[in-house]
């Protein structure tokens, strides 16, 4: 039951990235655009985004350059660190690896004036509470 629920899930996710391993060989596109292709092309899915990862790493890719594009095109890093541990890599160049990606990430957000995850922390002068409008109502009895 394991293997045909993991075949599949590989059959669904397959198509988002098959063309992984033949974008490397060809060498037309460069190792960023093709992790940032395959990761765009899961839709924000967590199982696609780590065949993917296992994928471009089966294919030969350097661990920083799939990790950080990974991370960079929205896969959550304790899932691409999974993917990376589970394609062969060794946990401590997976956890470099993804150290520097949030890093990279984090300077690349505050050099564009935003903040990690698209969350700024500082609220706006306008959001400052008030008191909600006070309606009245007639003609409604409150004896029921």
């Amino acid at each position: 039951m394991r293997k045909l629920f993991t075949g599949i899930l590989l059959a669904a996710a397959l198509p988002a990235f098959a063309s992984i391993t033949s974008d490397v060989n060809e060498g037309i596109k460069t190792a960023d655009a093709i992790v940032s292709e395959a990761i765009a092309a899961c839709d924000g899915g967590a199982a696609c985004q780590e065949l993917a990862i296992e994928e471009a790493l089966a294919a030969g890719l350097d661990v920083d350059t799939v990790l950080s594009a990974a991370i960079a095109g929205g896969t959550d890093a304790a899932v691409a660190s999974n993917a990376a541990v589970n394609a062969g890599q060794s946990p401590a160049d997976v956890n470099n690896a993804v150290t520097t990606a949030l890093a990279n990430l984090t300077t690349a957000n505050a050099t564009a004036g935003g903040t990690q995850g698209g969350f700024n922390a500082a609220p706006a002068p306008s959001n400052t509470p008030s008191a909600p409008a006070l309606t009245t109502t007639t003609g409604i009895s409150q004896a029921n």
